[in-house]
């Protein structure tokens, strides 16, 4: 696992192949208080071999992982952030690569194309991991963040993280 993250992380700084994105995010009950953002986001999802599909878990644990390779997941603050550059001037940009296949249903190992999203883990769950944020995108570019069960197999979008490459 340790040297496929590593292999990514190579490639996606080697290759160019992402996104440099930058915005603000602000809660609603404090908006003076403003948090800039700016995030690498690969235009490819993370595998290992023929697998593209993750737990949550499974996903947390290659963000633990990858942090020293500079890669963690999207929160889920980061993703609605996305959100804005995915329906870019009110266009679909179909560049980050979204995968529009689905995801498994709730605590099984079916795959659910009925709403032919793409269904993405996000790095933010409830404190005791019951439930986990996941980011639901449609081919027209809404989106919606909403809380899914961990036993969910979904696709990761690992990115690379200016401050852990610093660290690293």
């Amino acid at each position: 696992m340790r040297k496929s993250l590593e292999l990514f992380a190579s490639e996606i700084q080697t290759t160019g192949n992402y996104r440099l994105l930058e915005f603000s995010v602000c809660e609603g009950k404090t908006p003076w208080k403003k948090k800039h953002e700016a995030l690498i986001v690969p235009n490819k999802d993370f595998s290992i071999g023929d697998k593209t599909m993750f737990t949550s878990e499974e996903a947390f644990t290659l963000q633990d992982n990858g942090k020293d390779f500079g890669l963690r997941l999207l929160r889920a603050h980061e993703w609605r952030g996305l959100g804005f550059w995915i329906t870019y001037g009110g266009e679909y940009v179909h560049k980050f690569n979204l995968e529009h296949a689905g995801h498994t249903w709730e605590s099984t190992d079916i795959v659910q194309d009925k709403d032919r999203a793409a269904y993405y883990w996000t790095g933010s769950s409830d404190k005791a991991r019951e439930f986990v944020r996941a980011a639901r995108i449609f081919p027209d570019g809404t989106f919606d963040i909403n809380f899914r069960s961990p036993d969910e197999a979904m696709r990761v979008r690992l990115i690379l993280d200016p401050e852990l490459l610093k660290r690293g």
